[in-house]
């Protein structure tokens, strides 16, 4: 056997499995809201992040959308919502305090979040 036609072989078997490694990775991938405001309990982002408003964007993702939420006084100080690499939701929201909902699978999972 030479060593061309094993080479030629290597190449092909590799080339399948990127091919089919890209194709799983693209079954895997949704949507996630993508937004943020601070000092304000009313906006779009924290009451209605699925509405049509300039503020409000959208990231393809792959591995975690997430829900961030700091509160002071029980009021919200700051929220963010976005894609996240690693992600580990909260026990659950304080009175003072930041916490994390994580979600992935579908698309916009993070509409909601009980905070």
């Amino acid at each position: 056997m030479s060593y061309t036609y094993l080479f030629l072989v290597c190449l092909v078997v590799t080339g399948a499995v990127a091919m089919d490694v890209e194709i799983d990775s693209a079954k895997s991938s949704f949507k996630c809201i993508m937004c943020s405001d601070t000092f304000t309990g009313s906006s779009d982002c924290v009451t209605n992040p699925k509405a049509d408003s300039p503020d409000i964007g959208e990231i393809t993702c792959s591995t975690s959308c997430y829900v961030s939420v700091v509160k002071v006084f029980g009021k919200i100080a700051n929220i963010e919502r976005g894609c996240t690499e690693e992600c580990k939701s909260s026990a659950g929201c304080p009175y003072i305090g930041k916490c994390l909902t994580c979600c992935s699978g579908s698309n916009y999972c993070n509409d909601n979040a009980d905070f």
